[in-house]
């Protein structure tokens, strides 16, 4: 009787220590894909509002961003949407 309730109670013990590990590492998983969540919403953000400053012009056929000048094709126009800030406002 006393042999089996120590067989209970290590089997227990193992069960909880792996509910345990998974939740920590479940944790680290999820706090990594919030890092990386945070970065992409930040580079999103960014890359819509340089997008609602582009206007295209018709005459040239080109996109273009009034405060830096830059100019590019319309299938190209996300190089000027997704490039790093090089100015300042």
């Amino acid at each position: 009787m006393l042999v089996g309730l120590a067989l209970s109670l290590c089997s227990a013990l193992e069960l909880a220590l792996v509910m345990v590990a998974s939740y920590l590492a479940d944790r680290r998983r999820r706090e990594k894909a919030e890092v990386k969540f945070v970065s992409l919403k930040a580079a999103w953000d960014m890359a819509i509002v340089r997008w609602g400053n582009l206007y295209y012009c018709h005459a040239d056929g080109i996109v273009f961003d009034p405060e830096t000048y830059e100019y590019c094709l319309p299938q190209e126009y996300l190089r000027l949407v997704t490039r790093s800030q090089s100015y300042v406002k």
